[in-house]
């Protein structure tokens, strides 16, 4: 079933797209697994206003670590190879900020650590490379944004400062190059990570306000509880040797140098969130930004293609049921997924999908 799909797949027209996620809230556990979740992961195309999101294939676990979600991201991307004629078999993988997903991924998709494809990027965007034969990773702009805000909820306190942090994020997703994001990372490191106010503190805060006025948000995404995945050894490996960190660690360094500051105590100053900013964000910056985006005319993108696929199959498949037995589950998800791909090949319209465009012709 999975190369039939597979097959069909690789012959949509280029770009070519997967959106991969999980979710914990269908098959039962019944394996005497103690405190175990059993997770579903699926690859999907995104769908369309005549068809929905396709699952490419899909992979059941208990454990999520790197070996055990590879398993999952090598067969797929063995199975395109062996189907395919094209050197890169996908255009780009989008996915939450899992850091076991993007390794896992990136080693099946580009044959090497996310390190080494942080490395490479780098050169791309820094214009000391030409551009690479790599599948692009990215993170979802929803999913980001929603775990910044919280990391900004808990840290500071000030509302105004709120959204001018909020507004800072926004315009390093929308970057696309190495020298603006370092124009914004100075502006958010002087509002936010000195003790001490700076000369431009009142210019920095009306250009963080000026560039977004009103702050993005991407809804469309399920807010599900997912698994607690311990990325400690992941992250600690990939920080040291992302050449981000460095670049970025830099600019800090450079803007302490520099001075301009004065003896008045800076209100915003909260360097607990500045040290997620530099430590876990821009370490990653090609992943979440616009800067290997816009080769696909694109400054941001969204999981929600994966997250609208488990919403179809959540609420008109198993008709909102949860936590339903495994060997049901694998018959129904083989009997929809042959129906779609049958719906997509003979251009057959499902009976929900008609059903919204009735609604909207007569709303109109």
């Amino acid at each position: 079933m999975a190369e039939q799909v597979i097959d069909y797949v690789l012959n949509l027209k280029r770009p070519l797209f997967l959106f991969v996620d999980a979710t914990g809230s269908i098959i039962k556990n019944n394996f005497d697994i103690v405190d175990k979740r059993i997770f579903v992961y699926a690859a999907v195309v995104a769908g369309s206003t005549d068809y929905s999101p396709l699952d490419v294939t899909s992979f059941i676990s208990s454990k999520h670590g790197v070996k055990d979600v590879s398993i999952f991201a090598e067969y797929l991307a063995d199975t395109m190879r062996r189907l395919s004629t094209k050197k890169v078999v996908v255009d780009k993988i989008e996915t939450d900020f899992s850091l076991v997903l993007m390794q896992s991924f990136c080693r099946a998709f580009n044959g090497c650590k996310l390190s080494i494809y942080l490395n490479q990027t780098f050169k791309e965007i820094h214009g000391k490379n030409t551009k690479t034969c790599l599948v692009v990773l990215h993170v979802c702009s929803s999913h980001l944004i929603k775990t910044i805000k919280k990391q900004i909820d808990s840290h500071i306190a000030d509302e105004d400062a709120k959204k001018l942090a909020l507004n800072a994020i926004n315009q390093l997703i929308h970057s696309t190059s190495l020298e603006e994001a370092a124009e914004i990372v100075e502006r958010l490191y002087v509002l936010f990570g000195c003790e001490y106010r700076h000369a431009n503190f009142a210019i920095y805060c009306n250009y963080l306000k000026d560039q977004t006025n009103e702050t993005e948000e991407i809804n469309a995404c399920d807010a599900e509880t997912r698994c607690k995945i311990s990325e400690k050894d992941v992250h600690d490996d990939t920080k040291k040797e992302s050449p981000f960190y460095e670049y970025f660690q830099t600019i800090k360094n450079d803007c302490d140098r520099k001075g301009g500051f004065s003896e008045n105590q800076n209100i915003f100053y909260t360097p607990k969130f500045m040290n997620y900013v530099f430590d876990f964000l821009l370490p990653y910056y090609s992943t979440w930004s616009g800067a290997m985006l816009k080769q696909f005319n694109m400054l941001r993108d969204s999981n929600a293609p994966v997250e609208n696929y488990w919403k179809i199959e959540k609420q008109y498949i198993l008709n909102n049921r949860k936590n339903i037995q495994l060997e049901r589950y694998i018959k129904i998800k083989e009997e929809i997924t042959m129906q779609r791909l049958r719906e997509r090949k003979f251009s057959l319209q499902t009976t929900r999908v008609l059903k919204k465009r009735k609604e909207a012709n007569n709303e109109s």
